[in-house]
């Protein structure tokens, strides 16, 4: 084979390693984040360095809180951050799998411009979950890696949604790493009644 193809074929594959990169390629790398900590009264985690916590506030009965989590340097227009919102539940006996399923089926709809790169089950979390892995087309070319949890709570009444969201570019793998890596330390504080 001729060098200039192999040279071709080297950087092709080379040009096309985020697409390759799925949840386990980030779950098990390396990735260092910093101290537990409660960020809620409900919420510890160990959040990547420099990270803070800011609330959200969204006009909905459905959801009981919301957090967003990300460097301040990354305030505007930031597609590197962790996301988790605590929602009611309005029916309490639909099981874990229908609300993933529900969720699934509407980021399907094509309402976003997203593409499912893989879902299902997971153990990846110290609770029952299910995840969504996408990747969604933001402000013109711009394309970003989302990798949604759903999760029950104690009491079955609610779930949480967690989210890792980072920039598709040359830095993915240790970007995304870090925050997989923070959501695995999620520890959910049980609520006194």
């Amino acid at each position: 084979m001729p060098r200039y193809l192999i040279l071709l074929v080297l950087f092709l594959l080379g040009s096309c390693t985020n697409q390759l990169l799925y949840l386990d390629d980030f779950k098990f790398s390396p990735s260092e984040s910093g101290k537990s900590q409660k960020i809620h009264d409900q919420i510890r985690i160990a959040l990547p360095q420099s990270f803070q916590v800011y609330p959200e506030n969204f006009e909905s009965k459905s959801i009981e809180f919301s957090l967003k989590l990300q460097a301040p340097s990354y305030l505007k227009d930031s597609l590197e951050y962790i996301q988790i919102q605590r929602i009611k539940s309005f029916n309490s006996s639909i099981s874990l799998g229908s609300k993933y399923n529900y969720a699934l089926q509407s980021l399907q709809s094509g309402y976003f411009p997203i593409e499912i790169l893989e879902s299902g089950p997971t153990e990846i979390l110290n609770y029952e979950a299910y995840f969504i892995h996408s990747l969604v087309l933001e402000k013109g070319s711009e394309r970003s890696r989302v990798i949604t949890f759903i999760l029950n709570t104690e009491n079955d009444s609610s779930y949480y949604y967690l989210s890792a969201v980072a920039a598709e570019n040359d830095s993915l793998k240790v970007r995304m790493s870090a925050l997989i890596h923070s959501l695995k330390s999620l520890e959910i504080i049980p609520q006194k009644n």
